[in-house]
């Protein structure tokens, strides 16, 4: 009898594990692949998550934003009565294994944006891979058509501090450190560190050495 009774518990239990483990990813966004061990805490906004792919052990805190724009001006532009030719585009967000935002990540694809494995965001992180138009001082330019479109990539092991702006066509080599409130508009070596607006080398890692060192 006490044998039945385990064998009972035991089915129960793995019931409500299967149950609960549906429950969790319930309100995960159906990405074009998503890994194990993906949290996040709401608020989470995600657009057109069938662009969208997800390493394992992606951890988002709140506040974060993932944008693969599709067409420019989407439908919340266009309901202000924009009169601007429908752009469209084939956007692609990566996002590797182990990547961690605090809060307020905020990424907008219209070409592809690539995170490698074993990223951190501090709060505040803005990446856009194009920017509104301007070649026009007569036309609003939210009314003026997307410009400068291109991809960005960030390496492996980058730690992005807080308020940090990364601009269309930026490559940030692998084990590098972006400085708070940096904006980053040009390449950035692996094994660096860049601050300022616009966000220049300052240190850079020597493997001799195993330290940092100042570049003049």
């Amino acid at each position: 009898m006490r044998r039945i009774v385990q064998a009972f518990l035991a089915k129960i239990y793995r019931v409500l594990k299967a149950l609960w483990r549906s429950l969790e990813r319930a309100d995960v966004p159906k990405f074009n692949s998503c890994g194990v061990g993906f949290s996040f805490d709401l608020p989470l906004k995600v657009l057109n998550p069938q662009c969208i792919s997800v390493g394992d052990h992606v951890k988002l805190g709140p506040s974060c934003q993932l944008a693969a724009i599709k067409e420019y001006p989407g439908p919340w532009l266009r309901s202000a009565g924009l009169d601007i030719d429908l752009q469209r585009f084939d956007p692609v967000i990566y996002i590797g294994n182990r990547v961690t935002a605090t809060n307020g990540l905020h990424i907008f694809a219209q070409s592809s944006v690539v995170i490698g494995d074993g990223v951190s965001f501090g709060p505040n992180v803005y990446i856009n891979d194009a920017s509104h138009g301007r070649k026009s001082i007569k036309i609003p330019f939210v009314s003026q058509p997307l410009q400068d479109v291109e991809g960005v990539s960030i390496g492996n092991g980058c730690w992005i501090s807080a308020n940090v702006v990364i601009l269309p066509g930026v490559n940030i080599g692998e084990q590098s450190i972006i400085g708070a409130n940096s904006v980053v508009s040009e390449n950035c070596p692996p094994f660096c560190i860049a601050v300022g607006v616009p966000a220049r080398v300052v240190k850079q890692w020597n493997f001799e050495t195993q330290s940092w060192e100042k570049v003049e």
